[in-house]
């Protein structure tokens, strides 16, 4: 997806992110969920939010448009 769409991970140089199961500590938590973008957006921040009832924290992801 990532070579035929021409898109780019946002997790790039963010670390590892984990935002399932929001049970856990988020040491423990595994990445996957996941944010693509194209070439056109910037990202500016990315982080993950907090449990909020779901069995995923939220991917919080700041961007900008080229």
């Amino acid at each position: 997806m990532l070579t035929d769409g021409q898109l780019y991970d946002s997790a790039i140089g963010y670390g590892i992110q984990g935002t399932w199961p929001s049970s856990l500590p988020p040491l423990l938590r595994i990445p996957i969920d996941h944010c693509l973008v194209n070439a056109q957006i910037s990202i500016v921040a990315r982080s993950v939010g907090p449990a909020l009832g779901g069995d995923h924290t939220p991917l919080l992801v700041e961007f900008v448009l080229r």
